[in-house]
């Protein structure tokens, strides 16, 4: 990720790399009261992300089924883009 980041005083430090290496798994249970597991997660080249299903109201398997395929989105894997920006 190369971003200009700015001081209080206008100057610049110019571009900055970074590089990081993560390690992950996952997984997910629906506990001892539910009947079913309303969790959503994705794991991609540029981003990792997890949303709760909210047990117990209404439709939470479809909210989080909709906020990881938004996400997902944001995945694209474009050189040189910055995902915060996009």
């Amino acid at each position: 990720m190369a971003r200009d980041r700015l001081y209080p005083d206008g100057a610049s430090t110019g571009q900055v790399r970074m590089s990081l290496s993560l390690r992950f798994a996952a997984g997910s249970h629906k506990g001892m009261i539910r009947e079913g597991n309303e969790d959503s997660g994705y794991a991609g080249p540029r981003l990792l992300a997890i949303a709760d299903g909210m047990g117990g109201q209404a439709a939470g398997e479809v909210a989080s089924s909709e906020v990881i395929s938004t996400l997902v989105q944001l995945d694209d894997d474009v050189p040189g883009s910055d995902i915060l920006t996009s």
